[in-house]
Parts: structure tokens; C-alpha cells; sequence
């Protein structure tokens, strides 16, 4: 119980700190329960949302996976002797219930860890069948902490739970870039640059961002990484390269040039 409180503290504190700023948080913002909240390891590569552990137990219980997500978080216990839920920490008969998040998220990550740590090979094979994890010949031979990171990464990948957010909670590009032109882009909110921005028009004025460069050997050739929020982008294209001190409407930090090649990069599989 201790742990769910600890995280229930951080959130609120994050939500705290993000209203004094004045943003607009919304109603569900940093709410477990709506799978917008990843709890994990990013040093160990895991990571999970409550919507991984709904889609388990959601067969179990026989409860719909939205459901499911709202049993696991807040309060809510269930007792497995009357096998029922409850609001409050206590059954009829007084006897005291774990938090759901505790017994049925915490306790199996703490359960496989504490039996890789101690070698403890018989419960560590029986967990990895329950959370159907298979293992290499030549990844069998870890132990402790690297066959833990490794279990982990595997059932937990950290990759999978911010991908799910991403693409669940986070608005597409058509969507947000109609409210955030005017963060985008400081000139008149009504040309033909800002008109791109709003409605990611690929036939627009070229509007890219870039945000990092990254040279290719000492001599060579330096590549410019960033995202396109308007236009298109091709190899042989002239662009106006607006350096980091350009103001709008001013001839200061602004040159133009040519497009080598394009490149797209990849990360691994």
C-alpha cells in the first residue's frame, strides 16, 4: 500500500506543479486508471501502463479491459476468499484486503524479481511460463541483475508501453498543429506559412525544425535532424535556413541553400 501511495503523491505533485505553471491539464491528465501513466525502469528498458496488466487479468476476472484499468488503481481491493470488490481495505468480516494495484501489479514484478536475484530457479521457471517468457540457450546462462534486466525488457518492454501512449493519448499532427501554429511560427498567423502549419499541407511552403545536427565524420558532410510541419522536403530543394538569432522579418541569420540528400532513420527493432 505504501508504494501505490508514493506513486499517488508524485502524480499529484506533478499535477500541482503543471496548474501553477497555467497550463490546461484537463480532466485526465496523469490518471493511471486511463493508461496515461507509465510506471517502470528506463535504465532497464521497462516499462508498463495499468492497460498492460488489464489486458491479463481482464480474462481472469471477467471484466472488460477499460474496466479493468479502473479496478487497478484507486481504491479498490478484491477479496479472493469471497471473491468479491471492495471500496474499503476491509471485508465483513474485518479481515484487512490489499490495494488491487499492490496485490495484482506490484507483487508479481517483485515476486519475478526476488526469484532471479536469489537464484531461485524453480518459482523464477514457473513465473516465466505464467507470463509466457521463453529464454535463449545462450540467455538461460545469465543471472542476477542481467538476466533480470534482461526477463524484464522482455516482458515489459518500455518500447511497447510509450508506443501505446503515443499513438492512445497523444493528439495527431492535423489535430494539434491547429492549436500550436502560433507557438510554431512567430509571422502573421494568416499567410501562407502558418496556413501550412495549420493544415500540414504537403503541397505548402517547406516549414522544418530542425533540432539537433549531427556530423557524419570530422570532414564530411553534417546532417540537419528535424521534423517537417509543413510542405515537403527533397533532395536538390533550395531552403531558407533561418539560424537560431533570425527574427521575422529581418535579413540577420538567414541563408539560403541546397538539399543533398534526405535521409530517414530508423531505430532498431
Amino acid at each position: 500500500m505504501l508504494k501505490y501511495r508514493n506513486f499517488n503523491k508524485i502524480l499529484e505533485l506533478a499535477t500541482t506543479i503543471i496548474s501553477n505553471y497555467g497550463h490546461d491539464i484537463g480532466e485526465i491528465l496523469f490518471q493511471p486508471s486511463k493508461g496515461n501513466v507509465a510506471f517502470g525502469c528506463d535504465k532497464e528498458n521497462w516499462a508498463f501502463t495499468l492497460t498492460t496488466f488489464a489486458r491479463i487479468y481482464s480474462k481472469k476476472f471477467g471484466v472488460d479491459i477499460d474496466k479493468m484499468k479502473e479496478k487497478l488503481w484507486g481504491d479498490n481491493y478484491y477479496d479472493t476468499k469471497n471473491k468479491r470488490w471492495y471500496t474499503e481495505p476491509t471485508n465483513e468480516e474485518g479481515e484487512k484486503l490489499k490495494s488491487s494495484f499492490c496485490a495484482y501489479v506490484m507483487e508479481p514484478i517483485i515476486k519475478l524479481s526476488r526469484s532471479i536475484i536469489e537464484g531461485n530457479a524453480e518459482q523464477m521457471n514457473k513465473i516465466f511460463t505464467s507470463i509466457e517468457i521463453s529464454l535463449t540457450l545462450k540467455e538461460k546462462e545469465r543471472t542476477g541483475n542481467d538476466l533480470l534486466k534482461l526477463v524484464m525488457s522482455k516482458w515489459l518492454n518500455a518500447t511497447d508501453a510509450f508506443l501505446e501512449m503515443i499513438a492512445m493519448h497523444l493528439p495527431s499532427p492535423k489535430a494539434a498543429q491547429k492549436y500550436r501554429v502560433s507557438h510554431l511560427y512567430e509571422g502573421p498567423q494568416d499567410d501562407e506559412v502558418a496556413a501550412s502549419i495549420r493544415d500540414c499541407n504537403p503541397k505548402g511552403p517547406l516549414i522544418m525544425y530542425v533540432s539537433r545536427m549531427m556530423p557524419t565524420t570530422e570532414t564530411g558532410p553534417v546532417f540537419a535532424f528535424g521534423r517537417v510541419f509543413g510542405g515537403t522536403l527533397s533532395a536538390g530543394q533550395k531552403v531558407t535556413i533561418m539560424g537560431s538569432v533570425y527574427i521575422h522579418g529581418k535579413k540577420d541569420d538567414l541563408f539560403i541553400g541546397k538539399v543533398q540528400q534526405v535521409v530517414s532513420m530508423l531505430g532498431r527493432l
